[in-house]
């Protein structure tokens, strides 16, 4: 968010986006499209309620579109945004190892899992915890 251009932020700002599981990711295991039908509106900068500080809150998986945009300007915003948050000095690489544990806070970080362990496989557990509703607060 903070390395966006200013009148970037500000736009961002005064945005809403939905997000829902209709694009749904591909590499996931099969869902039930009934019954995760549901979306959600959120700001498109999301305040963290801990640190303050302002995140995007934009995934190229689950956001669909942004409220109140045709759907060309809509897609043009969300490409340019997924694009910058994607950059990959935003990125941190994990690498597995025997007993190794991830910890990473979904308000203010994309996860991303690649399957670059071929051939060996990959177990875990995942823990999530119910958060708040996401906020923007200047």
């Amino acid at each position: 968010y903070r390395r966006l251009p200013v009148a970037r932020r500000e736009r961002a700002e005064r945005l809403r986006m939905v997000s829902g599981m209709e694009r749904g990711p591909s590499f996931a295991q099969p869902i039930d499209r009934e019954r995760h039908k549901s979306q959600s509106v959120h700001p498109f900068v999301r305040t963290h309620p801990v640190s303050g500080k302002q995140a995007l809150f934009v995934n190229r998986i689950f956001t669909t579109h942004i409220v109140g945009l045709e759907k060309a300007e809509s897609d043009a915003l969300l490409q340019m945004l997924f694009q910058h948050v994607e950059r990959p000095e935003f990125q941190c690489r994990f690498k597995w190892r025997p007993g190794s544990v991830a910890f990473w806070d979904n308000r203010c970080a994309l996860h991303l899992a690649l399957w670059d362990y071929y051939p060996n496989r990959r177990r875990g557990l995942r823990v999530t915890i119910k958060g708040e509703k996401p906020f923007y607060r200047p």
